[in-house]
């Protein structure tokens, strides 16, 4: 029996395949039937490749992330505040004119 025979017969093998033609309908501009098992699969496969059990839990303190979120926000906001000075220099029509 051939290599690529046994490989179709390998479970990975046929989870990968249908993952490649997957993330090709993506790509070209197609609609998945069901996006929510394919980023389900697309993990499994990233905590597989990170030696990651499956039954792992993340452990989140709830205080914690609450604060990172609204830090993260005030920067974002003071990004968007320095951006829109950067972007839309204000002229004094007087200036403009002369």
């Amino acid at each position: 029996m051939s290599p690529f025979a046994l490989s179709l017969q390998d479970e990975s093998a046929k989870e990968a395949a249908k993952l490649i033609f997957e993330t090709a309908l993506l790509e070209s501009g197609f609609v998945l039937e069901d996006p929510k098992d394919f980023a389900t699969r697309i993990y499994s496969v990233i905590k597989s490749n990170l030696n990651v059990r499956p039954d792992a839990e993340v452990d989140v303190d709830d205080d914690d992330t609450e604060d990172e979120v609204e830090k993260e926000e005030a920067d974002m906001d003071f990004e968007i505040a320095s951006e829109d000075k950067n972007d839309n220099p204000q002229f004094n029509l007087h200036e403009v004119i002369l």
